[in-house]
């Protein structure tokens, strides 16, 4: 499969950190259980996807060890 550099890019980040903070807040709010449960499964997707930025800069050598250990935690 071709990845294009641009798919993680600092902006793609940003937009996918972005969604994880706004699902988290959504969730948040007093919703019945299946509908918290829709944006939680949003919010761990969503952090998921930036864990995957962050592995896939690291393995391209777009970012180094350094930023990838302090991003990641």
């Amino acid at each position: 499969m071709y990845f294009r550099r641009e798919l993680c890019s600092g902006q793609q980040m940003q937009r996918t950190a972005d969604s994880v903070a706004l699902s988290n807040a959504e969730s948040s709010t007093e919703q019945p259980n299946p509908e918290f449960k829709k944006f939680l499964g949003y919010f761990i997707r969503s952090g998921m996807d930036v864990m995957s930025c962050l592995y896939i800069g690291r393995k391209r050598e777009i970012i180094n060890e350094s930023d990838f250990q302090k991003r990641y935690k």
